[in-house]
């Protein structure tokens, strides 16, 4: 991957979850955008490159700043984490099941039991 696909794929990501956060469809975010749900779709894959006025539309529709969308990208600080959940497929459903979770008890347990798994993995060597 290129780094331009890189940063494409990231950012689109990070679309994703912002829209996923705020249980917004890829349907509602197209309309607000003027675009058809798919290239919401090809956005948040990184498929298609999103320009800096669909940048700036995006963070409104999604109550946040563009600067918040891009920030990292300039200085190479984006999270190497950041980078691995932007092309993991099942990472798209565990956010959307976190989101749809409203207690703050029961998503803390849930971050709290998933660094667990973690550990546990890493420290038997499965991934």
């Amino acid at each position: 991957m290129t780094p331009s696909e890189e940063i494409d794929s990231i950012l689109g990501a990070r679309v994703r979850r912002l829209r996923l956060a705020r249980q917004m469809s890829q349907a509602e975010l197209g309309e607000r955008l003027g675009v058809s749900f798919q290239q919401v779709q090809k956005y948040e894959r990184g498929a298609n490159r999103i320009s800096a006025s669909t940048l700036v539309s995006i963070a409104n529709a999604l109550e946040v700043s563009s600067v918040e969308l891009l920030s990292g990208f300039e200085e190479g600080k984006v999270s190497e984490i950041e980078a691995q959940v932007a092309v993991t497929p099942l990472a798209e459903g565990l956010l959307k099941a976190f989101a749809g979770i409203s207690s703050p008890a029961v998503r803390a347990a849930l971050v709290n039991l998933t660094a667990v798994l973690a550990q546990d993995s890493a420290a038997n060597g499965r991934n």
